[in-house]
């Protein structure tokens, strides 16, 4: 070979390596950008993987105390409605037994009959509203149990005194008045307890 046809080889071999080693930098470049955003981005999905997982964590715990105080306030109304009713049944067999009570044109033994019979009825309200009382004392607390027992010491001292003595209108209205009273209170403590 000859010295130009040397150095013309010479040449292109130099030219094909220089272009060669260029093309292979910049692939090599290109390929190391590529497989940086590569971990970059698994690093990310990993992250994103924890952010996800928290975030579904704390919507279910949210969730939970969502759903956990909806189902006491549930539980507050509906054991408080059922005193309310209770209340309702008592005061009317207090009203009963009053009645009985004070009926006019009756004899001794028509009054006292009158009287046992409402009184059976009274004493079963009771019982059935002293229940409906312990249950609001577990559900609710001990403060919205005394003004539910308030009315019922209220309504039983009444029949005590109905049962006791001979009673007048004007005296049964007052006692009765007492009573609701007291069954207001109640009312209005039992629709603070539930924010109504």
């Amino acid at each position: 070979m000859s010295p130009v046809e040397n150095l013309i080889a010479w040449a292109l071999t130099t030219l094909g390596s220089a272009f060669v080693g260029s093309y292979l930098a910049a692939y090599s470049k290109k390929k190391g950008e590529i497989r940086a955003t590569h971990e970059e981005l698994g690093k990310l999905a990993k992250q994103m993987d924890v952010v996800t997982t928290t975030q579904k964590q704390i919507e279910a715990r949210i969730s939970n105390e969502v759903w956990d105080r909806q189902r006491r306030w549930e539980l507050k109304r509906d054991a408080l409605l059922e005193a309310t009713k209770k209340m309702a049944v008592l005061h009317k067999a207090l009203v009963e037994y009053a009645a009985a009570a004070v009926a006019p044109n009756r004899t001794e033994e028509q009054r006292r009959d009158a009287l046992t019979e409402a009184g059976d009825r009274w004493t079963d309200t009771l019982a059935e509203f002293g229940t409906a009382i312990s249950i609001v004392g577990l559900i609710c607390g001990t403060a919205m149990e005394q003004f539910l027992t308030d009315v019922s010491v209220e309504a039983a001292s009444i029949v005590i005194k109905v049962g006791q003595e001979q009673m007048n209108m004007a005296k049964l209205d007052a006692m009765m008045r007492a009573f609701q009273a007291k069954a207001a209170i109640a009312a209005a403590a039992m629709k603070k307890e539930l924010d109504i």
